[in-house]
């Protein structure tokens, strides 16, 4: 039987210990993670679990679980399993009160999943905190000898970035490297242990905390490479308050490999006080000379509806290594105005004095309601088929807006396969098609607001409802999605914004 590998790594803790050498935890008690995993197979698949604690020796196994083809199936710490009368699975031997480590997914088919690390209290878990967020598992195709995190944060403005890496299926000798901002760099090595988990904190190499000098000269902000000399690595970063408890936000994404470069890279969701949000991109170049880089960004949305579709540009040149951040804050987004939400394209442009080089970029958002991250995506990655394990509508006070790039040359209808908890099955397509360059919004689908959407009787059934989701194009033209969940009743203080990539699928 051939096996699909995902690892999720990441701190699944109750009360979190202090690991490593003397690695500092993330602020606060009472975090916790939980995950769902989807089968974008074409056939019914089985599924196993296996977690590794990074204090100890001990592991945790699990039974063997079946899910049919767009199903899928959660863990979740603070609630009981209730497989196979529900989608709650778990280990044979429950996970213990401080657990902290990484657990390897196995399955017979094609799986992806997303991962959620929080300190809201959730049945036995949690600390009444509102903090929430997203990332991807990593799969096979996501690990890497090498990893890299456009931004680290050393209590830079009271936030500091952590970082959880996995050796993936084999022993690895790994080193971290901070670049920072003021041009000096600093290092930690450390040997991983196959499938386990290991915590670096920039405090343990020596990056210096808290400096108020400008930004681009700033000591106590840069970038963060991770190579591994033995074997592949996986890696996810987390945003935090540098202290407080309960902590109010976090945010965290997987780390960016060879192939989430590109000379082209897409984000799909810039704003500019849209709904109280506003994003800084940065773009961080990981070639050997200086980049030219454009950034083209297309309407989405707007609270004045006629600036929908306006194309607005800007070029700035980032050094070698170096990164630069696109914000309403830093005037260089081509003069998108206020009150605007946009899909964003960045290119190396290929002129007489600059050489394309590659790119990678993550997407930072602050909104009256939380904070976010997401990473961008590599147009060369791009797929007529995106993967998303998890979209709610109305589901848990949480509902889940999808943003859908176009990143082709043609325009092309989108169209959405949701399947729900129950195992019920939707399918709709837009209305009309999306341009070259645009996005369209899946958010609150059970509105059907202006009937952007056609296929269904009825939309309204979709109120309520936890899926996993498909969504594709033409077949001819490559898209890329993300995922931003939100809390249906945010005045209320319940739980923070949060984002995740969608898995392009073949």
């Amino acid at each position: 039987m051939k096996k699909v590998y995902i690892s999720i790594c990441f701190a699944l803790v109750f009360v979190m210990l202090v690991a490593g050498t003397g690695a500092a935890a993330l602020p606060g008690t009472g975090w916790w993670t939980f995950y769902q995993i989807q089968n974008v197979g074409s056939t019914t698949g089985e599924l196993t679990m296996m977690a590794y604690d990074s204090l100890s020796s001990a592991t945790y196994s699990s039974s063997s679980f079946s899910f049919d083809p767009g199903e899928a199936l959660a863990y979740n710490p603070g609630l009981l399993p209730n497989y196979p009368s529900g989608d709650r699975i778990g280990f044979t031997t429950e996970l213990p009160s401080g657990f902290q480590g990484s657990v390897a997914i196995s399955s017979n088919v094609e799986i992806v999943a997303i991962a959620q690390i929080g300190n809201n209290t959730v049945g036995t878990v949690g600390s009444g905190g509102n903090a929430t967020s997203f990332y991807q598992g990593i799969g096979g195709s996501f690990a890497d000898t090498k990893v890299s995190f456009p931004t680290v944060k050393h209590n830079f403005a009271g936030q500091t970035t952590t970082f959880y890496v996995q050796a993936a299926g084999a022993d690895a000798n790994v080193t971290i490297t901070y670049k920072m901002n003021d041009g000096k760099t600093y290092t930690q090595t450390k040997t991983i242990l196959a499938n386990r988990m290991f915590m670096f904190d920039p405090l343990n190499a020596g990056v210096p905390a808290g400096s108020t000098a400008p930004a681009a000269v700033n000591p106590s902000l840069g970038a963060a490479t991770v190579v591994s000399t033995t074997g592949k690595i996986a890696g996810v970063v987390v945003e935090h308050p540098h202290t407080g408890s309960p902590a109010p936000f976090v945010l965290s994404t997987r780390g960016l490999i060879g192939t989430d470069s590109g000379t082209t890279i897409i984000a799909p969701t810039i704003k500019n006080a849209f709904n109280g949000g506003m994003t800084g991109f940065s773009v961080l170049n990981t070639g050997t000379g200086s980049a030219l880089v454009e950034i083209v960004l297309t309407v989405t949305n707007a609270s004045n509806t006629s600036l929908i579709g306006k194309v607005y540009k800007h070029q700035e040149v980032i050094p070698a290594g170096g990164s630069t951040v696109f914000s309403s804050f830093r005037d260089n987004l081509g003069g998108l105005p206020t009150g605007t939400f946009a899909a964003a394209v960045v290119t190396s442009l290929d002129t007489v004095t600059y050489d394309p080089q590659p790119l990678v970029g993550t997407v930072n958002e602050t909104n009256n309601f939380g904070k976010a991250t997401y990473s961008a995506f590599s147009k060369d990655s791009a797929t007529t088929k995106v993967g998303l394990p998890m979209v709610k509508e109305m589901f848990a006070n949480s509902t889940t807006g999808v943003a859908v790039v176009n990143v082709g040359t043609d325009s092309t209808y989108v169209y959405a396969t949701y399947t729900d908890q129950n195992g019920i099955v939707r399918k709709f397509r837009t209305t009309e098609e999306v341009a070259p360059g645009a996005a369209v919004s899946f958010y609150t689908v059970y509105k059907n607001l202006n009937n952007k959407f056609t296929g269904l009787a009825n939309f309204s059934a979709l109120y309520g409802t936890k899926n996993s989701v498909v969504i594709e194009s033409d077949g001819i033209q490559p898209i890329v999605a993300l995922a931003q969940e939100s809390d249906q009743y945010p005045w209320d203080g319940l739980l923070d914004v949060k984002n995740y990539e969608g898995f392009g699928l073949k």
